[in-house]
């Protein structure tokens, strides 16, 4: 029989905790395939419409890591919007080693970004009030375009997804990957959303249990009158 104190359950290896590098930057902890698969299936269908014509893709390196970062314009009933997805293909100190700065100046393939860290925004009203402030909990986006108050009717669980613009434009930037050309690949063409499979990380799934039942603004109205007639 094993000793108690080999029978101890380890820590799965699930868990994620908040990762910060020396200088204190933030390394985004969610991935395409997750935020793809928490969007809507509302938004999903939307997206689906969305003409999407890149027209900047670069690899760059920062505090965080060296990433893909790839500009769009995405065209949705005559409403012409600019998203922006950056990839982190390797997070971590790059350091001045000459070799490890060309090779992470390469481009990755495009299967791989589907599972490392990203960083999105889009400056439509959806994004604005559903998505910025749910993002910026998990390192995945700034606060740009709200003003970064809770999303109380919009976006009441804090549910982390893409707006339908970036919906269309995830898998684009993941075909771009293997041709950098900065031209709008045919819907024919274009290489699909992932299947979702697979749990989400622990830190995300607790995040959601927590927020189910989070009361609407009428409600919190309605207790702060109970509290200031009981005063």
């Amino acid at each position: 029989m094993p000793s108690s104190a080999n029978s101890k359950k380890r820590q799965s290896p699930r868990r994620q905790r908040d990762l910060r590098l020396p200088d204190g930057s933030a390394v985004p902890r969610l991935t395409l395939r997750h935020l793809a698969r928490l969007t809507p299936d509302a938004v999903i269908k939307r997206g689906r419409e969305v003409s999407v014509r890149p027209f900047d893709l670069e690899i760059d390196i920062n505090d965080v890591g060296a990433y893909k970062v790839a500009y769009a314009n995405t065209l949705h009933n005559t409403v012409v919007h600019t998203t922006t997805v950056l990839v982190y293909h390797y997070v971590g100190d790059v350091g001045d080693d000459v070799k490890k700065l060309r090779k992470l100046q390469r481009i990755p393939k495009g299967a791989q970004l589907w599972n490392k860290p990203c960083w999105v925004t889009c400056d439509c009203e959806y994004f604005l009030y559903n998505c910025e402030v749910a993002l910026h909990r998990f390192n995945a986006t700034d606060i740009i375009h709200s003003n970064g108050a809770f999303p109380g009717f919009t976006n009441p669980q804090m549910r982390p997804h893409l707006c339908k613009h970036l919906y269309a434009f995830a898998p684009v930037l993941i075909g771009m990957a293997r041709h950098p050309t900065g031209r709008e690949i045919p819907h024919s063409r274009r290489p699909q959303h992932p299947p979702h499979r697979g749990r989400l990380p622990r830190h995300l799934q607790e995040h959601l249990e927590n927020h189910r039942h989070v009361p609407t603004e009428d409600e919190v109205s309605k207790g702060v009158v109970s509290v200031r007639d009981f005063l």
